[in-house]
């Protein structure tokens, strides 16, 4: 498993038993976004330039307060095990800004809930899998048929998402095929 350095912002490999406690991000995915193969290869001040890093840098900010690493991975399979692991899970939601007064009110939770982030197909795991979400409700004892509900409502860039994201929601491991529909 790879987990991000949260001071150094540079990936680290961990194998079995030596894995450490960690968080995790979940985010819905915009225009500039870093990828794997670019927080390998590139140096902070390119990353900058990209709107995605800013997301990065806070998550791993807040988990180095706390103690813990942050994880980044494509492996599918793998995905919900990760989040079920994760002592903790930031739910980054980009469009909600909230009162600026720091106080919850109507027009905030409105955000939250019209938030872009309950609607996409992955972030329905990241949301179930882990053992505390933060600034979320409790969904431990969800049943099947709510989970397909709410599963109903969401999106993916790729068809095969919509199945591929339930995988680990319903305990499925399976080999992939990409261009299936």
């Amino acid at each position: 498993m790879c987990l991000l350095h949260t001071s150094a912002i540079k990936l680290c490999k961990f194998y079995d038993d030596d894995i450490p406690d960690y968080a995790i991000l979940s985010h819905t995915w915009g225009k500039a976004e870093v990828s794997l193969h670019e927080l390998q290869r590139s140096e902070a001040s390119e990353l900058d330039k990209l709107e995605g890093y800013s997301k990065i840098r806070a998550c791993c900010a807040q988990s180095a307060l706390e103690g813990y690493h942050a994880e980044l991975s494509e492996a599918i399979n793998s995905m919900f095990r990760w989040y079920h692991e994760a002592r903790v899970c930031y739910a980054y939601l980009v469009d909600v800004y909230g009162g600026n007064d720091g106080w919850w009110s109507s027009s905030v939770e409105q955000e939250f809930c019209e938030s872009r982030w309950f609607t996409r197909g992955w972030t329905l795991q990241e949301l179930l899998a882990p053992q505390s979400v933060v600034h979320m409700i409790d969904i431990n004892g969800a049943s099947a048929a709510q989970k397909m509900s709410w599963a109903s409502k969401r999106k993916t860039t790729r068809v095969e998402d919509i199945a591929y994201s339930l995988m680990g929601i319903f305990e499925v491991n399976m080999p992939l095929l990409y261009g299936e529909g």
